[in-house]
């Protein structure tokens, strides 16, 4: 009989970690243009959303600025149908009116990328052209945070 005891602590944590998940932060930065209407460019609605089963989760929002750069942070919880906390599965959405009077969504791949480190977009197109030059500048490369960039230096 003594193990039916620890029934009622075993049911508080699985609730506890049913209702608190994982929470993870994200930092996500970028720029849009519409090289045809550049003011277009300006209070585009951005979102970071995490993707879910059924309907997803909004973790921030925010308007571009003038220059059409947004900046976004957020967190959110997270847990798999088995009730185990698990990473967040994020992404970035985002409505414009560029091209189209009744607006267009773009929604971009999930990414893996968690604070303290920052996901960079990049430069987005919204109207589907290209800029000077032929592509946007890639992303720089991330450094792992254990290890030193001047361990190869060779002096």
């Amino acid at each position: 009989m003594q193990s039916h005891s620890y029934l009622p602590i075993l049911l508080l944590l699985a609730i506890s970690n049913f209702v608190n998940g994982s929470e993870r932060c994200v930092w996500a930065t970028g720029m849009l243009r519409c090289e045809s209407n550049p003011v277009k460019h300006f209070g585009v609605q951005v979102w970071i959303m995490d993707e879910d089963p059924g309907m997803d989760d909004i973790m921030a929002s925010a308007l571009t600025s003038m220059d059409g750069s947004f900046e976004l942070t957020g967190c959110a919880n997270d847990i798999n149908l088995m009730g185990f906390a698990n990473d967040p599965d994020p992404y970035v959405k985002i409505l414009h009116f560029c091209n189209n009077p009744d607006g267009e969504e773009i929604e971009l791949p999930v990414f893996r990328t968690f604070l303290p480190d920052k996901h960079d977009v990049g430069l987005i197109p919204l109207d589907g052209r290209m800029f000077a030059g032929d592509m946007p500048p890639p992303p720089p490369p991330q450094v792992p945070r254990d290890r030193n960039p001047y361990d190869d230096d060779v002096y």
